[in-house]
């Protein structure tokens, strides 16, 4: 059985568009089978995205980006922003390079990973909706990276379902990070903000 945080090349492929508001902007991206939420940007992601409010951000890490909402969502508004992103996922990751073809954008980086590129060290803002499916321990891993890949005073925003583990994801970004805070519930997500300094 094949789960869209593996790494399925030989997987059906049909390639599909969709299209989704956000900020009161309207994208269109193409998906496939074997990715996150193929049908329609997913709920967690569009609250996630419409709970962010950045000052001037210089580098944004988008954490397991499926086939590139986030990056580009946040590249559209925040277009001096260096973004980089990655997913386990190597369709993801060649439908998030189409997407950014699509848009013709600029100063983005998309890697085929599990983990955070050991490389960065100096991000401002990490934005993730974790992979829950992948159980807690990769989930915490990812934690644990984002934090070393920020720099002092970096944000990371994390958005998470009660019903899928919000209060555990709470206590243990409050053993990584300076501050933990509640931008926004609705609906039973979560999104928290955790600041580095």
């Amino acid at each position: 059985m094949s789960h869209y945080y593996d790494s399925n090349p030989d997987l059906r492929s049909q390639p599909s568009e969709i299209v989704a508001h956000i900020n009161s902007k309207q994208f269109t991206f193409i998906t496939d089978h074997g990715v996150f939420s193929r049908n329609a940007v997913d709920f967690g992601t569009k609250v996630l995205l419409e709970s962010i409010s950045l000052q001037n951000p210089e580098h944004i890490l988008d954490v397991g980006c499926g086939y590139g909402v986030v990056g580009i969502v946040l590249k559209h508004l925040y277009p001096r922003a260096t973004i980089t992103m990655f997913d386990v996922n190597e369709r993801a990751v060649a439908l998030t390079r189409q997407n950014i073809l699509r848009y013709a954008l600029n100063d983005i980086e998309v890697f085929h990973s599990d983990h955070v590129p050991k490389h960065l060290n100096n991000v401002s803002v990490a934005v993730i909706n974790p992979p829950i499916r992948a159980g807690k321990q990769a989930v915490f891993q990812l934690y644990q990276e984002i934090h070393t890949a920020l720099k002092p005073s970096g944000e990371c925003f994390i958005v998470i379902q009660k019903k899928q583990g919000a209060n555990s994801s709470k206590l243990f970004l409050e053993s990584l990070f300076n501050e933990v805070h509640i931008v926004k519930r609705h609906k039973g997500y979560y999104v928290f903000k955790a600041i580095k300094s």
